[in-house]
């Protein structure tokens, strides 16, 4: 189990997203970059290879992962995991698995910044993080998502566009948008297309 501090910044971390779930914090020595699965009993995983990090760094590390147990993205990614290995031959499933798994870090950021993060301690958070896996080996890095580096230039873009406005979409919104989804998806569904 991770230590009181670790444990603190998760606390906080739920407070400030509304999160009621209780998430575990472990350590392991078998992880390069923090991770987080399960939907009712979620973990997040912390590498034992920690960097010393300060208290507001641990804070954003926490609100980044606490907002993956909170938006679900494991049960996405396990769906995501599911139609490559049904649709193991085709090209676009695996295209959009990469994109949700993108897509997913992309929107976790956003929610640390609307929590009120700077800008620049976060960017600078990710590039360290980077940094010490640098000075780990070679075959431990390709399947994480922080370390590729079109994610990182991804992530990094979007957190310097400081005229990009992050808020998180209104309910309202939300619900607008899947009403939309569903009244064009099935008519849609109802055509017969020709041989």
């Amino acid at each position: 189990p991770a230590d009181a501090d670790w444990a603190d910044a998760m606390d906080d971390a739920r407070a400030k997203l509304g999160l009621r779930r209780h998430i575990v914090v472990l350590i392991s020595r078998d992880v390069s970059v923090p991770l987080t699965w399960g939907y009712w009993h979620p973990v997040v995983l912390l590498p034992a290879s920690l960097p010393r990090w300060s208290p507001d760094e641990r804070r954003l590390v926490m609100l980044h992962e606490a907002e993956h147990a909170r938006s679900a993205d494991w049960l996405f990614a396990l769906a995501a995991r599911a139609a490559c290995a049904v649709y193991w031959f085709h090209p676009a499933v695996w295209w959009t698995a990469n994109q949700l798994r993108a897509d997913c870090e992309l929107a976790c950021d956003e929610r640390v910044l609307a929590a009120g993060a700077r800008r620049s301690d976060y960017a600078d958070l990710l590039v360290r993080a980077v940094d010490a896996l640098a000075m780990r080996t070679v075959d431990e890095l390709p399947a994480l998502a922080l370390s590729r580096r079109g994610g990182l230039r991804a992530r990094l873009s979007a957190l310097i566009d400081a005229p990009h406005e992050v808020r998180p979409l209104a309910r309202r919104w939300a619900a607008a948008a899947t009403a939309a989804t569903l009244i064009a998806s099935v008519p849609l569904s109802a055509v017969d297309l020709a041989p």
